[in-house]
């Protein structure tokens, strides 16, 4: 084989690499809206994530609010392959009632896409 030919092979080996390859551009990303509410003036922790887990377990944040039912918290954030990773979750800090009422929304594209009582997730299967 010449040297032409093996430098086209080369390259065309190179492309079909690159073409097989999954693309980070390419990977689904969503704008996803985050809503919990409460029945009651409840204080809490809200979990969400707002990137894929890393090697580390990153991937979430959290904010300590307090809720009420004409304050509900909300938050927007982009994420890639939102139907595997959305999910929020709470934990209650009002020690003085036992089973606080909250209710969670994950809104992804502005759909619906779930809702539940306490924590969400958007996973599908």
């Amino acid at each position: 084989m010449g040297k032409t030919t093996r430098g086209a092979a080369a390259i065309m080996a190179a492309v079909a690499v690159a073409a097989c390859a999954p693309s980070r551009a390419s990977a689904e990303t969503g704008q996803v809206r985050y809503v919990m509410r409460a029945d009651g003036p409840w204080q809490a922790v809200i979990s969400y994530r707002i990137a894929p887990p890393s090697g580390s377990g990153g991937g979430g944040d959290h904010d300590n609010v307090f809720l009420d039912p004409d304050n509900p918290w909300e938050t927007t954030v982009e994420l890639e392959n939102p139907y595997r990773w959305a999910n929020v979750s709470i934990a209650n800090y009002s020690s003085w009632v036992d089973e606080p009422s909250f209710h969670c929304e994950i809104w992804i594209d502005g759909r619906l896409a779930t809702k539940g009582a306490g924590n969400c997730s958007a996973r599908n299967g």
